[in-house]
């Protein structure tokens, strides 16, 4: 029973590491686009995936939780901010790309001068 949880705690893990790096990597990229089409391009194609892989990151809190109730109590106290950081930028990053669709652009956004 041990290693089923392992097992199934492992592959929560890499799916969000590897499911949700293309969400993080097109919300920092998003920054660098000068062109309004490319940007509305970049969330057009990462929108039917934006939160189902988050999911990943619930099981496995939820599986941590659930199997290993003496490491959840030793490791979550001690991650408390970090998690709550993370769950906060997760939070700005799906909202910010929400609203830029509502907002109006006449000229490109510029990063760097």
């Amino acid at each position: 029973m041990l290693m089923f949880w392992v097992t199934l705690l492992a592959i929560s893990i890499l799916l969000y590491v590897l499911l949700d790096g293309f969400d993080l990597g097109v919300g920092m990229l998003l920054g660098l686009t000068s062109s309004e089409t490319r940007r509305r391009a970049m969330l057009d194609a990462v929108a039917p995936i934006w939160d189902g892989n988050e999911t990943w990151l619930v099981m496995g809190g939820l599986g941590i939780f659930t199997a290993f109730p003496t490491a959840f109590t030793i490791i979550f106290p001690a991650l408390y901010f970090p998690v709550l950081a993370m769950l906060l930028g997760l939070g700005a990053l799906v909202l910010g790309a929400l609203l830029a669709g509502f907002a109006p652009r006449e000229e490109p956004r510029r990063v760097a001068a």
